[in-house]
């Protein structure tokens, strides 16, 4: 074995090429505060939706973490349940990133776009 090759494992544990993580290089231009929700959730919407990852905010189910059962020592990590992972926390950080501190302050504990978006309309949709 060359010093080059990879393990059956290591290679499972690791995001396929055919994966490429969205990072949001843009800003919007408000920060989210109770007084202005349809206008940021129409910005916010339009990145989504132009990025297709609506799923993310409808809380489809997550990949399966791993790829085989057999044992827990030699399961092998799914690398769609990686990817989706990485992009979800990227999304958490987007969205985190365009509130004001007080709505910011609403948010903590939650870890998934899903539960930050579902929080969000609970709480503001019915207010707008």
């Amino acid at each position: 074995m060359t010093s080059t090759s990879t393990t059956q494992s290591e290679t499972a544990s690791m995001p396929s090429s055919s994966f490429s993580l969205h990072f949001f290089s843009s800003t919007l231009n408000i920060k989210l505060d109770k007084e202005n929700f349809l206008v940021w959730e129409n910005q916010i919407l339009a990145t989504i939706y132009g990025l297709q990852f609506f799923h993310f905010l409808d809380g489809i189910p997550l990949p399966p973490k791993f790829l085989t059962q057999i044992a827990k020592e030699s399961s092998i990590i799914n690398p769609a349940y990686v990817h989706h992972q990485q992009q979800d926390n990227l999304i958490v950080a987007w969205l985190l990133g365009s509130m004001s501190p007080p709505m910011l302050t609403k948010m903590v504990g939650l870890c998934t776009s899903t539960a930050i978006w579902q929080k969000l309309a609970f709480h503001l949709h019915r207010s707008s």
